[in-house]
């Protein structure tokens, strides 16, 4: 189960299943959507109204892909305010 005195990681729960294990971006469902031109079921994200979008450009995966790393830590108690 992981090593004693630490929490396993987080699994994210999406419409088809497992999102992927935070701290794995490589296993990550939503970072393979934005991530992937052939992801491994639909299209890729960004979709619009009238099919798939500009992909997202690398300095934004770049964020996605560290958050997930970091764990997807979601908003701090304080909102963020340092």
């Amino acid at each position: 189960m992981g090593e004693p005195g630490r929490a396993a990681p987080a699994r994210h729960r999406g419409v088809r299943g497992d999102a992927g294990v935070a701290g794995d971006p490589g296993a990550s469902y939503l970072y393979q959507k934005v991530s992937s031109p052939t992801p491994c079921f639909g299209s890729r994200m960004p979709l619009g109204e009238f099919g798939s979008l500009p992909p997202l450009p690398d300095c934004v995966l770049a964020i996605i892909h560290d958050w997930i790393a970091e764990g997807a830590p979601g908003p701090s108690a304080d909102g963020g305010v340092d």
